[in-house]
């Protein structure tokens, strides 16, 4: 009997790699938006990818790469 993995096509994307190192280096950075999108979501929020825009951009977080990327390649969960 053969099983055969179905590959995450995001998976060997070199934007995979980036995403995921800045999210390494910067831990502190990634708890920050995930406590902003928690006190959010318990204020009455709805679950977005706009609400991570706005969390980024409340606490003035940068990255080298789109917002919303966290979300496509990211292994870290914010939600």
């Amino acid at each position: 009997m053969l099983f055969f993995r179905k590959k995450n096509k995001n998976e060997h994307s070199p934007q995979y790699y980036v995403v995921n190192d800045w999210c390494k280096e910067h831990e502190s950075e990634i708890n920050e938006i995930r406590n902003y999108i928690a006190m959010e979501i318990a204020q009455g929020k709805r679950l977005s990818s706009a609400l991570l825009v706005e969390a980024c951009v409340e606490r003035s977080i940068s990255m080298p790469f789109p917002y919303r990327d966290l979300l496509k390649y990211g292994r870290v969960r914010l939600f």
